[in-house]
């Protein structure tokens, strides 16, 4: 099981590094949501940089025990932030399920981190 949590920990880590870059660098279909979404943009710029902070400190804790906490701790916040939006702007289950199967798993890294 530890060597599933050690995948499932990278592989998280590295989804939210390279979204969270692609907001920050102003990607075209990220400012499309937002927009759609009714959200500013400063907002999508603060979401990328929480989202690259929270991957590298999960991919710290691999190396220095207790980062990956803090991580999961801002990842469970910014993953309950996209799933209320989602679910205030009617978006339909195709275009939740990512940030749902994504908050999965940061639960279950949470609950195997304790």
């Amino acid at each position: 099981m530890e060597q599933v949590t050690l995948v499932i920990q990278i592989l998280v880590s590295a989804v939210f590094v390279y979204v969270g870059f692609g907001k920050i660098s102003g990607n075209r279909a990220f400012r499309r949501a937002f927009i759609k979404w009714r959200l500013p943009y400063w907002l999508l710029v603060l979401t990328g940089f929480l989202e690259m902070i929270a991957g590298l400190l999960l991919l710290m804790g691999l190396l220095i025990q207790g980062l990956a906490l803090y991580g999961l701790l801002l990842l469970f916040c910014i993953c309950i932030g996209a799933i209320f939006t989602h679910v205030r702007v009617k978006d339909d289950m195709q275009e939740m399920l990512p940030i749902i199967v994504l908050f999965v798993f940061v639960l279950f890294l949470f609950l195997f981190s304790l």
